[in-house]
């Protein structure tokens, strides 16, 4: 018997295929192509940024792993080297940075590859802001590109 008019070897088969008097809030029907039937699965978690505000960076500052953060609001406090995590395909991570009333340099990680090997110029100005986003495509190296800047 089908349900719901599918047709194919994802087409609910029976009544027995799942129990579906079980299934609760925090779950959702899946197919499981090694048994070919459907099942109760967890709900697939939702993408929440975790975000990591550092009032004063200092001369060094080290990002944490994406685990911990994947949004970094710091303000500059003295002319700054940033140290990055371990590249890993699949990770990414931004940076805002704030610029306080003194201009101050960031010196960003090797491991970084900007467009046309150069760095982007800084804003450098008293309270204005400036986005970054780093991506890993391979295990070797962050991407980096300026998503905004002087805002």
């Amino acid at each position: 018997m089908g349900f719901g008019g599918s047709t194919g070897s994802s087409a609910l088969s029976s009544a027995s295929d799942v129990s579906l008097n079980t299934v609760t809030n925090s779950q959702q029907l899946q197919y499981n192509t090694s048994t070919a039937k459907w099942t109760n699965g967890p709900v697939a978690t939702r993408l929440v940024e975790v975000v990591n505000t550092v009032s004063a960076s200092g001369t060094a500052y080290t990002i944490p792993d994406v685990t911990t953060a994947t949004v970094h609001d710091i303000t500059l406090s003295g002319n700054c080297t940033f140290t990055f995590p371990t590249a890993s395909a699949g990770k990414s991570f931004t940076i805002r940075i704030t610029y306080p009333a003194t201009s101050y340099s960031i010196t960003w990680p090797t491991s970084v590859d900007w467009p046309n090997d150069t760095a982007p110029a800084l804003t450098q100005v008293q309270g204005k802001k400036d986005l970054f986003s780093f991506v890993c495509i391979t295990n070797n190296s962050w991407v980096g590109f300026v998503a905004g800047l002087n805002y």
